[in-house]
């Protein structure tokens, strides 16, 4: 079934065709060739990096049918999108090693209710390791409100060229905090070109703005834009089981440190699963990308925060023996991401307080990987076993619009 009636199958043929990286789930971050159906449409920014005083649009999460979690082991639901980030975790474990240090067995957290002892228990688990970040790119401090624990964490972020988008002035001064700040800028060496037709999404009707590459285009730009693909697929036999093609394509950023990576594969139970499936993927070999290849992968733009109110008022109970008992009264979480022919964007900002203490289709003659349906991004370093950020789009309303 051709992509154009809901199917993105990997096509090759004598001129292999790249299509359309949108048909299905994807785990997940110019010299413009201009070809017969294409052409440079300059739109926003001219590189991953806002210009000074510009802003994400933010977004409602229940508005754009979108959860963030604290765990990448929370559950994918059909037409929402997912999102989770590493600084969760790291605010987490500092917040951890405070306790540690006033007295509790270990950094593990333990919370009483409300917070669902499951997660809890995925919050335990520590997942997040050291070269899961490159350690230029995060900031982290914890310990007491009232020894300058804010403008401390501040100074750090503003050494970075950043401003913390957080607001820091309501917290306790008895009180313990964790703050982590995590940012990084992707652009590519060749930014790739902007289509002039528009992508819709999982058989929706809403034009979408896409970049990638068009498989008639000619010259060294549209090579330069094709050496920054990589691509992994899936054995021809689970595919077919599948219905549809499930393959990986990478984006190589400049500096080659970190990965955008886009999982073409059918939708995963969670988030964790999905990354299982996408590293496996990855495993296999580097399958061919030839000049004659399409590529057309939505732009994302949105900001969104929010606070986890299902561990909030939850008391510490390896806190200092107190009245009234220390509670963990605020975990609140802000991403800004963008995706788009420049590159990739995340800005990631939590502050943690407490009060007191199927058979192959005919060959085509080019390839053709298209992400127009439900699909996981992810972040990740370059050899770590783990992402830092992981994103499912179940949902078309954190793309840009045509």
């Amino acid at each position: 079934m051709d992509a154009t009636q809901g199917r993105a199958p990997v096509r090759r043929g004598p001129r292999a065709r790249l299509g359309r990286l949108g048909g299905r789930a994807a785990l997940a971050w110019l010299a413009l060739v201009a070809g017969a159906c294409q052409r440079t449409v300059p739109i926003g920014d001219t590189t991953p990096s806002r210009v000074a005083g510009a802003s994400a649009p933010t977004v409602g999460l229940s508005s754009t049918a979108t959860d963030m979690v604290l765990h990448a082991d929370m559950p994918v639901v059909p037409g929402r999108n997912l999102l989770w980030c590493a600084t969760t975790q790291l605010a987490w474990d500092a917040f951890g090693e405070v306790l540690r240090g006033l007295g509790a067995p270990s950094r593990d957290l333990r919370l009483g209710p409300p917070a669902p002892p499951a997660l809890v228990a995925a919050m335990n688990r520590h997942d997040v390791q050291p070269g899961d970040l490159d350690t230029g790119a995060y900031v982290v401090e914890a310990g007491f409100v009232g020894d300058g624990l804010a403008a401390r964490f501040e100074r750090r972020v503003s050494a970075m060229g950043q401003r913390f988008p957080l607001d820091l002035n309501g917290l306790h001064p008895e009180g313990i905090a964790a703050l982590a700040f995590l940012y990084k800028d992707l652009p590519f060496e060749q930014p790739f070109l902007v289509h002039e037709s528009p992508l819709r999404f999982d058989g929706g009707s809403t034009p979408l703005a896409a970049f990638g590459s068009q498989h008639d285009a000619k010259g060294a730009e549209h090579a330069r834009m094709l050496r920054q693909v990589r691509l992994h697929e899936a054995e021809r036999e689970s595919s077919a089981r599948s219905g549809e093609a499930d393959y990986v394509v990478t984006l190589l950023p400049r500096g080659g440190a970190d990965r955008i990576v886009l999982g073409h594969i059918a939708r995963p139970t969670t988030l964790a699963s999905g990354w299982a499936t996408v590293a496996g993927l990855l495993a296999r070999p580097e399958a061919r990308v030839p000049n004659a290849t399409t590529l057309e992968v939505p732009k994302v733009d949105f900001a969104a925060t929010h606070r986890f109110r299902e561990v909030e008022r939850a008391r510490l109970l390896d806190a200092p023996p107190i009245k009234p008992p220390t509670e963990l009264v605020r975990l609140e979480q802000r991403l800004e991401f963008r995706l788009s022919e420049n590159g990739a964007r995340l800005v990631a900002a939590v502050a943690m307080a407490s009060n007191m203490a199927a058979s192959a289709p005919p060959a085509p003659s080019y390839l053709h990987l298209r992400f127009d349906r439900p699909f996981l991004l992810a972040l990740v370093r370059d050899g770590a076993p783990r992402p830092y950020f992981l994103a499912w789009f179940g949902n078309d309303r954190l793309f840009v619009r045509q």
